[in-house]
């Protein structure tokens, strides 16, 4: 699993364990999606990722052979 996130997600997920690549702007996104190890089966994007990039991590998902690709949902807490 590989969580793309921002700094408070990524941190988060890194002290469970996972795999993690903080993202700040769109091109973060892009270059992580990219360089996305193929042994990944799940990459979880944190809501303030998937809105840097949609379309990008939208195509991601479509590819044949790439893992599965799930959005955190909207907790409705404030940060």
């Amino acid at each position: 699993m590989a969580v793309l996130g921002d700094a408070a997600d990524a941190r988060g997920f890194a002290l469970a364990g996972a795999t993690t690549i903080r993202c700040r702007t769109r091109e973060d996104v892009v270059r992580a999606l990219a360089a996305m190890d193929p042994r990944t089966s799940l990459v979880v994007c944190s809501r303030t990722v998937a809105a840097m990039a949609p379309a990008e991590i939208e195509a991601f998902g479509r590819e044949s052979g790439r893992p599965l690709v799930t959005v955190l949902p909207d907790t409705g807490a404030a940060a």
